[in-house]
C-alpha cells in the first residue's frame, strides 16, 4: 500500500545517549485499482501511527500534536432589572359652611405610584469546538484526522499531502533511554481502521466492499510478514555484534484491531550515536 502512505522516520543529529528526538513525516494520496471491470479510487479519512518500542519510552510532555482551532467557551453575563409598578389611592370628602348659610361639598382621591424592582442575570454562553489535525491517541499512539470528518482543511475530509510538518522544528517526541548500555530499537506502523476509508465510487456494492476488505488484510499481513522477515535478517547481519541478541525478530502488533490494517511498517535501531534503520 505504498501508493496510499508513505512512512519517513529518522533520529535527530542532536541526539544524545539519554535523549533522542525522532522525526516523522507521513504522506497520504489515493491508491486505485480495478475490480470486476470497474476502477474504484481509495483514500483514507483517519489514521493512526503506533509506536512499539525497546529500552526507550517517550517523553510525555513532548508528544506532538496539532490543533486547526482552539475549543474556547465564552460566557456573558447581564444584569436585568424589571420595575413593576402598583397604584395605591385615597379618597376624602368634606362639607363646608359659608357665613351666608350656603353649604358645598368636596370629594378627593389622591393617587400614588409605588414601584417593585426585581434584578435577573442573563447569562449567554457559546462555545468553539477544538479541531484538531493531529493528537495523542493513547498509549504511544497518535491520531490523524478525526473520524467522521478527516482533515477538516479540505472538502472532502480526506488524508492529502504531508503531516507531521505543521509545526517547523517540533519532533515527534523525544524518547528517553532507560539503558544506554543496550540498544535502542523503535518500530512506527501505520494503521488504518476499515471504516475509515473511503471508496470512490460510493455506489460500490457490499460484495466489492468485502473483497477491498479482504484484500486490504492481504496487503497488511503480507507487509507484517514481510518486515518480520527484514527484522530478522538485520538480526543475521548483526549477529556478530552485542546488539545483535537484543532485537526482536517477531512482532504481534497486539495493538493492531480486528478492524484495523497495517499500511506502513518500518522498525529502527540505534546504539551508542549509531543508528541502523531497515525498512
Amino acid at each position: 500500500m505504498e501508493d496510499l502512505v508513505g512512512l519517513y522516520f529518522s533520529f535527530r543529529q542532536d541526539a544524545t545517549d539519554e535523549r533522542l528526538p525522532v522525526d516523522l513525516t507521513l504522506t497520504f494520496d489515493a491508491f486505485s485499482f480495478h475490480l470486476e471491470d470497474t476502477a474504484y479510487e481509495v483514500r483514507i479519512q483517519s489514521a493512526l501511527v503506533n509506536l512499539l518500542v525497546d529500552n526507550c519510552s517517550p517523553d510525555p510532555t513532548s508528544l506532538y500534536n496539532y490543533h486547526l482551532t482552539d475549543g474556547k467557551i465564552a460566557e456573558n453575563r447581564t444584569q436585568k432589572t424589571t420595575t413593576h409598578a402598583e397604584l395605591s389611592g385615597q379618597a376624602s370628602s368634606s362639607v363646608d359652611a359659608s357665613a351666608a348659610g350656603a353649604a358645598s361639598s368636596k370629594v378627593g382621591f389622591g393617587a400614588r405610584a409605588a414601584g417593585k424592582r426585581s434584578t435577573e442575570m442573563v447569562s449567554d454562553v457559546t462555545r468553539q469546538n477544538r479541531i484538531d489535525l493531529i493528537r495523542p491517541a493513547g498509549q504511544n499512539r497518535w491520531r490523524i484526522g478525526e473520524p467522521g470528518s478527516g482533515d477538516a482543511r479540505r472538502n472532502d475530509g480526506c488524508l492529502s499531502g504531508s503531516y507531521f510538518r505543521e509545526h517547523d522544528d517540533a519532533p515527534l517526541c523525544i524518547m528517553l533511554v532507560n539503558d544506554e548500555e543496550r540498544p535502542v530499537q523503535i518500530t512506527v506502523a501505520v494503521s488504518i481502521p476499515l471504516s475509515q476509508l473511503i471508496v470512490r465510487p460510493d455506489t460500490v456494492s457490499t460484495k466489492c466492499q468485502e473483497l477491498i476488505g479482504d484484500s486490504l488484510r492481504a496487503q497488511s499481513n503480507q507487509a507484517v510478514e514481510a518486515h518480520n522477515a527484514r527484522v530478522k535478517e538485520l538480526k543475521s547481519r548483526v549477529a556478530g555484534l552485542a546488539i545483535g541478541k537484543h532485537l526482536k525478530q517477531q512482532q504481534k502488533f497486539e495493538w493492531c484491531r480486528p478492524d484495523e490494517v497495517v499500511a506502513a511498517l518500518q522498525s529502527f535501531v540505534r546504539t551508542n550515536r549509531a543508528t541502523t534503520d531497515e525498512k
